[in-house]
C-alpha cells in the first residue's frame, strides 16, 4: 500500500460531504427546537416554514456539492 502524503481529490470530497452533513444536522436541531417551542395553534405554520427552509437548504447544498466538487477537481 502506498503512503500518500498529500490531500487527494476524494479527501476533499469527503470533507465537503462531512461539512454538508454537519450543516444538515444543525438545520435538523434548529427545526426540532422550533417545533417543540411552538404553541399548538402555530404548529402547522411552523411545520410549513421548516419544510420550506429544508427544501431550500437541500437544493442549495446539493448544488454546492457539485460546484465545490468541480472547483476542487481543478485545484487539487
Amino acid at each position: 500500500m502506498r503512503n500518500v502524503g498529500y490531500i487527494t481529490y476524494m479527501d476533499m470530497i469527503y470533507n465537503i460531504c462531512y461539512f454538508i452533513i454537519l450543516i444538515l444536522f444543525v438545520l435538523f436541531l434548529w427545526g426540532s427546537n422550533r417545533l417543540i417551542r411552538a404553541s399548538e395553534t402555530r404548529k402547522s405554520v411552523v411545520i410549513e416554514h421548516i419544510d420550506t427552509i429544508d427544501s431550500q437548504f437541500q437544493l442549495v447544498l446539493t448544488i454546492s456539492l457539485f460546484v465545490l466538487g468541480g472547483i476542487v477537481w481543478f485545484v487539487v
